[in-house]
């Protein structure tokens, strides 16, 4: 997996992603897809999918990523709760319901 993006993964860059204000979604999906690689049931990787795939227009695929989302806060071993208003709003601007 080429990892050359994450130079580009600043704390700005962060900051930006969760105030759903980047300016480069592209390397968010790259983000979110190395997050989801190194451990697939961690919320923050599907979030972030979810998000810059809505940014570039992927709505069904930001769906898909949304459900993954909801699968993954029903276990008994989720400790992300730090990042639910994000899943909420990212319900919201999405129009789906958990």
């Amino acid at each position: 997996m080429n990892i050359d993006f994450l130079e580009g993964v600043t704390e700005q860059f962060l900051t930006d992603l969760l105030a759903d204000d980047l300016s480069d979604w592209p390397t968010a999906i790259k983000y979110g897809e190395f997050l989801t690689a190194l451990c697939p049931t961690l919320l923050i990787g599907h979030l972030v999918l979810c998000r810059a795939l809505r940014h570039i227009g992927g709505n069904d695929a930001a769906i898909e990523e949304l459900k993954i989302c909801q699968t993954i806060i029903k276990s008994d071993e989720f400790r992300e709760a730090a990042f639910l208003p994000e899943l909420e709003q990212e319900e919201k601007l999405l129009g789906t319901k958990r």
